[in-house]
């Protein structure tokens, strides 16, 4: 659903793409039938879960794929640091 779409990028993206993750999903992710996701209908839902405080929990799984896509890129960043600093 456009809820569980804005619910992972939000949590996977947000650090690299603070102003607009609603760009990223328009950009990156389709719905079903090749749809766009809907900006109004993604902000109004991911709002009520903000509200409720379900961030953490609203859905486990894809909070685990964002958090494990986040620490890799974190990774990432500080391997490409350390061989900058080593050349």
């Amino acid at each position: 659903t456009q809820t569980s779409l804005m619910y992972f990028v939000h949590l996977a993206f947000k650090q690299h793409n603070p102003y607009d993750v609603w760009v990223k999903c328009v950009n990156c992710f389709r719905l079903q039938r090749d749809k766009v996701p809907n900006r109004e209908s993604m902000d109004s839902n991911f709002r009520f879960i903000v509200k409720k405080g379900l961030i953490d929990t609203y859905d486990i799984q894809l909070k685990t794929i964002a958090d494990n896509y986040l620490s890799t890129q974190n990774k990432n960043a500080i391997n490409a640091k350390v061989a900058n600093n080593n050349t």
